[in-house]
């Protein structure tokens, strides 16, 4: 979360002082073989990877999530759930049904069976940390075959499908626990935890991608000290990071259109962000700058915030995600981490509810 805001002040810094490629010159490295760009490194992304400041925010959520219902539960019986319905209610803008009221309150169920678990004993646990360690030693062999750094690699249409070794690991990881854990709690939040680690390890590196994204959409390739060619073959490689492991009928089309496979993607996320915002202009009072390819400045109920034009509210919402308030900027923050939460404390609630 903090990296998405900090995405979002160091774009809207850009848009207010102007062009410069300072920054970018300061974080992306080109390394070139016969003239020609092969790999674009972040300086930006540590070398040195562990998995242990992932599970300390999740740790970190839980305890204070735990702290919150507690204090809540000092001022009434309902206090934390009155909270909760709040927030989730604020993100509907539209009239409330059975059906809404009902995922509602799935979510508190979800949420409070959070509070019946012992989150420094289960994270103490030997075996735990075990089944922690053997995944983060997967996972890590598997992005050391990557390195971290690397963001693109313009004429190896092929690269990233090493990405399927991450994939491994955590197949590894949760059959480790599955064999390792008997007690549900234990396995429950092992399972959670390794596959939020590799949400955020992902999560991360296409922020990065995202950065180069946007100068490239923002500066010509010779402003960049890239040849047209050179950009093309980096935009294929980024969107090629993001087809999916098993999508190998895609892998083979972006390899046989590497000179247009990437651009002719991003294309379609602009055209697909603008008709979004579009349709969906009657929400917002006001509608703002367009930051870049991903992000819009609007006001929506007299706040001004951010939009992502990317991804979208919710699954029953179809309009762009609010990313940023600047209103009420913690707002967001606490909502995604009920809703990230909720998807643990579900995996407690017993099947009859």
């Amino acid at each position: 979360m903090k990296s998405i805001i900090t995405a979002i002040v160091m774009l809207l810094s850009f848009t207010a002082f102007g062009k410069t490629t300072d920054a970018f010159t300061k974080r992306f490295q080109f390394e070139r073989k016969d003239g020609k760009v092969v790999t674009v490194r972040d300086n930006s992304i540590g070398v040195n990877f562990s998995i242990a400041p992932y599970v300390n925010f999740i740790k970190s959520a839980l305890l204070n999530e735990q702290a919150f219902m507690q204090q809540a539960g000092l001022v009434s019986d309902t206090a934390y759930d009155e909270h909760v319905e709040d927030m989730l209610t604020d993100q509907y803008n539209f009239r409330r049904n059975k059906k809404l009221d009902k995922q509602i309150e799935n979510v508190v169920k979800s949420l409070k069976e959070l509070g019946k678990l012992n989150i420094e004993k289960i994270f103490s646990n030997p075996k735990f940390n075990e089944v922690l360690a053997k995944f983060e030693f997967k996972l890590t062999d598997a992005l050391i075959q990557l390195d971290p750094r690397v963001i693109a690699r313009p004429e190896d249409p092929n690269f990233f499908v090493t990405k399927n070794r991450i994939y491994e690991a955590v197949k590894f990881g949760l059959k480790m626990a599955k064999k390792m854990l008997g007690e549900v709690p234990l396995l429950n939040t092992a399972t959670y935890v390794i596959v939020e680690v590799e949400k955020m390890v992902r999560t991360q590196k296409e922020f990065h991608q995202n950065m180069f994204l946007h100068y490239l959409q923002n500066f010509t390739p010779e402003e960049l000290g890239l040849t047209r060619t050179e950009a093309d073959h980096i935009f294929s490689s980024i969107y090629e990071s993001k087809i999916p492991w098993y999508a190998f009928w895609e892998s083979k089309a972006a390899a046989l259109n590497w000179d247009n496979y990437g651009f002719n993607k991003f294309g379609k996320t602009i055209k697909a962000g603008t008709t979004r915002l579009l349709n969906f202009k009657g929400k917002y009072d006001k509608r703002g700058q367009r930051v870049n390819f991903a992000f819009s400045e609007v006001t929506k109920d007299a706040e001004d915030v951010i939009v992502n034009l990317v991804d979208f509210e919710n699954m029953i919402q179809r309009e762009p995600a609010v990313a940023f308030s600047r209103t009420n900027p913690n707002k967001i923050k606490r909502r995604r981490v009920l809703l990230q939460l909720g998807q643990l404390g579900l995996s407690f609630v017993p099947l009859s509810a």
